[in-house]
């Protein structure tokens, strides 16, 4: 008795003895330390599943009901050869839900004999439950990281279209006005003008992995609102022309000839 008293002081809350073939079951207790009288039930299927319905929580109640037959006993001994768990929910009076394991492994094969314990796994469940919580937390992250990144390099490839129509645009209309110097030199100065906005979209998209890596440095800028508005007239008016549709740039109301801004 030493030796089992030791055994189930450490893990378990119990540990008993199952006769299938006289449906009886003997069980070893350990209260508080102290070994309690030893359980005599016959009729143990039964017995069970009313102590089943009585202390399992709800939602468990059918799920361990059809695992602790005998029939399903067996069954899975048979296949996994060693032994056999299950996980439910127990009610308790002073410690509320708490979650335990049972375990079958064969004592008697022949004559349908065998050991069932019975352990805590609270704080087991309680870790697992929580380390689940946070890898759904990561992986809706980063599921919402990747869809921002598709979202923002499919803006980007559209924008990059922008300028890039607009330089062979100008570049197209500047092969079919090589005797015109003016054509060519306003066209020119347009397709510089593309070239620096459709570097800047570069920038912006490599500036994604710096925000990654925390390494985005915002600086601020002088922006010349004229620069900036001839920048807009360039890359839209060449796209407008060839939809016919009107483009007009107009300023209202009192504007600064320049703004800071990142």
């Amino acid at each position: 008795h030493n030796m089992v008293d030791a055994i189930v002081n450490i893990d378990y809350d119990f540990i008993s003895y199952l006769d299938i073939s006289r449906d009886t079951f003997q069980m070893y207790r350990i209260n508080n330390g102290n070994r309690a009288p030893a359980r005599f039930v016959d009729n143990f299927e039964q017995y069970n599943i009313e102590y089943i319905k009585k202390y399992v929580v709800t939602e468990d109640v059918d799920k361990l009901t059809k695992e602790m037959s005998y029939k399903n006993i067996q069954k899975q001994l048979e296949e996994r050869k060693v032994y056999y768990t299950s996980i439910f929910g127990f009610q308790t009076e002073k410690a509320g839900i708490c979650r335990k394991r049972v375990s079958y492994t064969y004592l008697d094969k022949e004559n349908q004999i065998l050991t069932l314990t019975r352990i805590d796994v609270t704080n087991v469940f309680n870790e697992e439950q929580r380390q689940n919580e946070v890898l759904k937390k990561a992986l809706k992250a980063a599921k919402q990281a990747s869809e921002a990144k598709g979202e923002f390099l499919s803006r980007m490839s559209h924008e990059i279209r922008t300028p890039m129509n607009a330089i062979i645009g100008l570049n197209s209309i500047s092969k079919s006005n090589l005797d015109n110097k003016d054509i060519v030199a306003d066209n020119l100065e347009k397709v510089d003008i593309s070239a620096k906005f459709l570097l800047s979209l570069i920038n912006d998209i490599l500036d994604v992995s710096r925000i990654e890596s925390g390494k985005m440095i915002l600086t601020s800028q002088l922006i010349d609102i004229d620069d900036f508005l001839k920048i807009i007239d360039t890359i839209i008016r060449t796209q407008t022309k060839e939809k016919r549709i009107k483009f007009s740039t107009k300023i209202i109301g009192e504007v600064h000839s320049a703004y800071y801004g990142a």
